[in-house]
């Protein structure tokens, strides 16, 4: 996610822009084998969580590049803004597949939402906090007794009270920064790609504490309806498929392709701003985890998305009859058929 003062949502079929006039796939349909066109290849309703940011790059790779129609599929991408309803529109069916991160996907199913994490293409979410580069806060515990700017009542407000012992006065987040460059006191919860790079150019130096060193780390995932699943699973293995490989693409090659149609959909995003978060994602191993991890990139580790659900049942923010097997489904990952 990113701060942003004007957003626009804007919906394109990348099938439509790539695939060359006459040409022709051969793939697998859901009821038997038939001949694709871009007219014709499924179409998967892609629900962003926000305005486009440089953390969506693998899917704009993969539009940009040709990846998805390469592997018999198209989509259609959809932004959100404050206030939108993106895990609804999933939930209702207005969208096929949505973008998340795993403890609030956990807990819309607790509350009866019929969808379900398939994949994880972010494995640390970028939340932090961001103090400045003098600050006496140096660890999560030094909070206690300070004001943090924060989502009050979030998940990780109550993660932090109870897992340092800690008490805090929370301030309102506000999507802004006027206050931390106003107040040098201020923690304020940011996004590592977002608020420093802004205050940077502010002339203010920082520092950031990621959530995710504190034990409170559910990475980003892609959810989908659960009927869209069960109705079309050969296409949400294709998508899959494509949407993993655009992602190592944009790591590990060029990004210029996914910034550049990034930029299409969100015009207030800059060249050296995404350059930035490209950095930091891909240097700070936010997107593919540290590599003695030895991640497969795409898949849920059991043991990494059953500790959220653990945290969430200990925070009472959960029921205790709630499964893992009820949040997350690997079985339309490469590999899993």
């Amino acid at each position: 996610m990113a701060l942003m003062i004007h957003g626009r949502s804007v919906s394109v079929i990348s099938g439509i822009i790539l695939v060359a006039l006459g040409a022709l796939w051969q793939g697998c349909s859901e009821n038997g084998t038939e001949e694709l066109t871009s007219d014709t290849l499924p179409l998967v309703r892609l629900q962003a969580n926000w305005y486009a940011q440089t953390s969506h790059g693998g899917f704009h790779q993969a539009m940009a590049k040709g990846i998805y129609e390469k592997h018999g599929v198209q989509v259609e991408l959809m932004d959100a803004g404050p206030g939108s309803k993106f895990m609804q529109k999933v939930a209702l069916g207005d969208a096929d597949i949505g973008m998340n991160r795993f403890d609030s996907i956990a807990q819309a199913v607790d509350k009866g939402l019929p969808i379900v994490a398939v994949a994880i293409f972010m494995y640390h979410d970028a939340a932090a906090f961001m103090v400045r580069e003098d600050s006496p806060v140096k660890t999560f515990s030094d909070l206690d007794g300070r004001r943090v700017m924060l989502a009050v009542g979030s998940t990780f407000e109550a993660y932090f009270r109870r897992q340092f012992d800690i008490e805090f006065k929370a301030v309102p987040y506000n999507w802004g920064y006027g206050e931390f460059m106003i107040d040098p006191e201020l923690t304020q919860q940011s996004y590592v790609t977002n608020e420093p790079y802004f205050v940077a150019r502010e002339g203010v130096a920082t520092r950031t504490l990621p959530f995710y060193e504190a034990g409170y780390d559910p990475p980003q995932v892609l959810f989908a309806n659960r009927e869209f699943l069960e109705k079309n699973p050969d296409t949400v293995r294709r998508f899959l498929a494509a949407t993993i490989e655009g992602y190592l693409d944009f790591m590990d090659n060029d990004p210029q392709p996914a910034f550049d149609s990034i930029h299409s959909y969100n015009p207030n995003l800059d060249q050296d701003h995404m350059r930035f978060a490209h950095g930091v994602l891909v240097d700070q191993h936010f997107l593919r985890g540290e590599p003695e991890l030895d991640y497969q990139y795409g898949t849920m580790p059991d043991a990494k998305m059953r500790k959220v659900v653990d945290i969430l049942k200990d925070l009472d923010l959960v029921s205790k009859e709630l499964t893992l097997e009820e949040c997350v489904d690997s079985s339309f990952l490469p590999g899993e058929d």
